[in-house]
């Protein structure tokens, strides 16, 4: 497949976590989404905001993710917030990230540098990432004005390496000279909402930048490009204590994990002021009753009611302070409280996961 070549899939009915019966919407393609594609989206928009669902939601998954996996997740994750009373649309932006044990052994190219420096745009995990970015940017530039066609805000979740994603093409975006992208260079905060779920990223990302390129403040674009940019993250993680120790890979400045120790900003230094982080320690553990056996805490976020209900505020543009069972924990962070509510179950996913191994460089 040439590089920047984009896939579209349709599935039946809402929330579909069945891949089989997903089927490419035209060909793949570098230029325009495809008009069947196009069409049947602007009829979901028109249909969500006309049912009080003003939110496009864009889902970009991390590591250890096949396509059919990918599709899996976007369906649960759907089933989880609309259960919670989310009546937007989620989309998933999936990108080759191997699956349960390549994804591991091939984790990233030394050394270190940021962006990544080598010419290859595909090879590890991260040569991946750095690869799909012109394609992640290029669906948003066909989603931002679709969204204010139909009067809906566009957000972003994304869960694990799915940040880096982020944080690399909202990098690029600002230092680009791409005619095709200058409008949605030139749009501000086109990004409404953006929800950083365990990010396997640096915990400096969301501070002021620092030097060229920087080593702090390397996720400032994110900020500049969104009206809020919410942090979650536990540290309870049980896989990225893997991550924080592989430090040869991370920013030598900022080795720790975002999405285990939460903002540098919380021990010293300046968030960025439209960021917050939100530590939902006390809720994405081990032991909490709603994390389905084979789901990690890394990604329970997405099964605990109590959470989804907090990203269903945060998506429908509640003000960080007022979202419910959140305590303000000082300089833009909040705790979030336990709740013991009646076990419910929401929906689990088959499979598990293997452990991961240590990566090897390319």
């Amino acid at each position: 497949m040439p590089l920047w070549d984009t896939f579209y899939f349709l599935a039946p009915g809402a929330n579909n976590p069945n891949s089989r019966q997903y089927e490419q919407a035209g060909p793949d393609t570098t230029g325009p989404m495809p008009s069947s594609y196009q069409s049947r989206l602007e009829a979901d928009i028109a249909s969500a905001v006309q049912s009080g669902g003003r939110q496009v939601t864009v889902l970009i998954h991390g590591l250890s993710y096949v396509l059919s996996e990918a599709c899996g997740r976007l369906g649960t994750y759907g089933q989880n917030l609309a259960s919670q009373g989310y009546k937007g649309l989620l989309i998933g932006f999936s990108w080759p990230s191997y699956g349960s044990v390549d994804s591991y052994l091939y984790y990233s190219s030394l050394p270190y540098s940021f962006p990544p420096a080598q010419a290859q745009q595909y090879g590890s995990i991260r040569d991946n990432i750095h690869g799909s970015t012109r394609s992640l940017l290029h669906l948003l530039n066909q989603l931002a004005p679709l969204c204010r066609k139909h009067g809906a805000q566009l957000n972003l979740l994304c869960h694990s390496e799915g940040n880096y994603m982020l944080m690399l093409a909202m990098y690029a975006l600002s230092r680009s000279s791409d005619p095709a992208l200058s409008e949605l260079a030139a749009a501000g905060r086109f990004m409404d909402q953006v929800i950083m779920v365990a990010a396997d990223i640096n915990n400096g990302a969301l501070e002021a930048p620092q030097g060229s390129p920087p080593l702090e403040g390397q996720g400032s674009c994110i900020a500049q490009y969104s009206k809020t940019v919410t942090v979650y993250w536990s540290s309870a993680d049980d896989r990225l204590s893997y991550s924080d120790e592989w430090k040869e890979w991370h920013n030598p400045s900022f080795p720790l994990r975002l999405g285990l120790h939460g903002p540098h900003s919380d021990a010293g230094g300046a968030i960025v002021p439209n960021a917050c982080g939100l530590d939902c320690s006390l809720v994405a553990k081990q032991n909490n009753p709603y994390r389905p056996p084979p789901i990690t805490v890394h990604e329970s976020y997405f099964y605990i009611p109590q959470i989804l209900l907090d990203m269903k505020q945060t998506l429908s543009d509640v003000s960080p302070a007022n979202v419910v069972n959140r305590i303000s924990a000082g300089n833009q962070s909040f705790r979030m409280t336990l709740v013991p509510s009646p076990m419910t179950g929401p929906f689990q996913p088959l499979g598990a996961r293997l452990p991961k191994e240590a990566p090897v460089n390319m």
